[in-house]
């Protein structure tokens, strides 16, 4: 199981709002760019467990990284709903005309070559993966380039009971279940390929048929992701 990347970039969205999820699926699942993928993940904030319903696929490691990208932008605070593309653009979520021309804006950017191999795994045993990066020509001198791993899901919803968007059910994109820094790349220019093996062991609660393994190169001041690549899981 192997997929290379030529033109992918992240899609990044900070939920709950009833229109940025519909947004952000209907992105992932309309991929309107030409030679380009758009990988959506779904962070969820959990600031907003405090109205009678919790999002049960909010964490707090999402909430600092919304607040590492508001350090990055310059903004006086987090706020929901958000989507970032490529750590270069960042709108309020519901805004599909904008958030479309920034994906196609920045498809034209060149972007590392990320490669995902699943290796084969028996029984109940972690899943491993091998992650390569080659050709990082864009990234900025001086910065360190964090190469992250991934694993998604599709196919969730929440059936909100309290809040603004009670009694909705809401149907998502692609939500994070499992995120790992597993390592850094070389910087601008190296001839060296970044190599590294991650180990993921799936949750009795993840449908398998529904993962994606998701890796993507970002740097760690800027925030701008160089390279991202996506390939599903396989029972």
């Amino acid at each position: 199981m192997k997929h290379k990347s030529t033109k992918i970039f992240a899609l990044i969205c900070w939920l709950l709002a009833f229109n940025t999820v519909l947004a952000s699926s209907r992105l992932e699942e309309r991929q309107f760019v030409d030679g380009a993928e758009v990988i959506a993940l779904e962070e969820h904030v959990d600031y907003w467990n405090h109205d009678g319903w919790i999002d049960p696929f909010s964490a707090a490691e999402w909430t600092l990284r919304q607040q590492d990208y508001a350090a990055a932008f310059k903004l006086d605070g987090v706020y929901t709903p958000q989507m970032i593309i490529d750590g270069r653009e960042q709108f309020i979520g519901s805004r599909v005309g904008e958030v479309s021309t920034a994906i196609v804006n920045n498809s034209r950017i060149q972007k590392a070559a990320v490669t995902i191999t699943g290796i084969a795994a028996a029984g109940n045993r972690p899943r491993e993966f091998n992650v390569n990066v080659t050709n990082l020509i864009a990234a900025t001198s001086g910065e360190s380039s964090e190469v992250w791993f991934a694993i998604t899901e599709k196919g969730l919803h929440s059936d909100v009971k309290r809040g603004e968007n009670a009694g909705k059910n809401l149907h998502h994109a692609s939500i994070v279940r499992w995120m790992h820094k597993i390592g850094v790349a070389s910087g601008r220019g190296s001839a060296s390929p970044f190599t590294a093996k991650a180990s993921v062991k799936l949750k009795p609660a993840w449908k398998v048929e529904h993962l994606s393994a998701v890796a993507f190169v970002q740097e760690r001041q800027s925030r701008r992701i160089l390279g991202a690549a996506s390939i599903q899981l396989s029972r």
